[in-house]
């Protein structure tokens, strides 16, 4: 199942950055999607893609209506989204010195009860990360003491992982900015936050229905 979800989001990811090159929104190649943001002196340059897109609809209706599809369009756009919102939420994590993943593993700990130790088992399936880059990811929050890695008194094999108080303060911190940095950047959007959430639940049948779909490929596909 994790592996499967790891192959669903790269898949996605792919085929999303392919999509926004043939719509013509990257001049580079699929693999460096991520410079949807073009850094100039101090201040950035964000890319009007929707406009871009349009104006590239427009031709392909009249050279190439063959070409247009409503499922490529949702792709692309939800593939600009996200890059608007990672690159967003890039910059707060860089601020306090961590990665994603760095940061992913301490929000899914501190989801846990606090008086329970976790086991790297446990936590793995929280994440969207191989078991050899958590490794590496707790080994980093263990060197910068926002974590703690005790013997089990069960198994002297198993080392739980127990956020420590400075772990705990840090992902608070972080996750308290991220979310007004979100509010920030999607609040113009809608009327209400009612109206978002109700955006959210929807875009999560979607995933789920995409995530039905390619567990349907690839079991026939075996």
């Amino acid at each position: 199942m994790r592996r499967l979800r790891r192959s669903v989001w790269n898949n996605m990811v792919s085929c999303f950055a392919g999509l926004l090159f043939s719509f013509g929104c990257l001049d580079i190649c699929p693999c460096e999607a991520n410079l949807f943001v073009i850094d100039y002196l101090s201040g950035k340059i964000i890319r009007d893609c929707v406009a871009i897109m349009k104006e590239k609809s427009k031709k392909l209706a009249a050279n190439w209506p063959q070409a247009i599809s409503p499922y490529a369009a949702l792709a692309a756009t939800s593939q600009r989204l996200a890059s608007l919102i990672q690159t967003n939420a890039k910059d707060v994590f860089r601020t306090h010195g961590l990665t994603f993943a760095q940061f992913d593993a301490l929000a899914a700990l501190r989801s846990f009860h606090q008086s329970e130790p976790v086991t790297p088992t446990a936590l793995y399936e929280t994440l969207l990360i191989t078991s050899g880059g958590l490794t590496k990811v707790l080994k980093s929050l263990e060197n910068q003491g926002f974590i703690a890695r005790p013997p089990s008194v069960d198994d002297a094999r198993q080392r739980p992982v127990l956020l420590t108080s400075a772990g705990r303060e840090k992902v608070e911190q972080v996750i308290a900015e991220l979310i007004e940095k979100d509010r920030l950047l999607l609040k113009d959007a809608f009327e209400n936050e009612e109206d978002c959430m109700k955006l959210a639940d929807r875009m999560q049948d979607i995933i789920a229905s995409i995530e039905d779909t390619l567990r349907t490929i690839n079991s026939s596909s075996r």
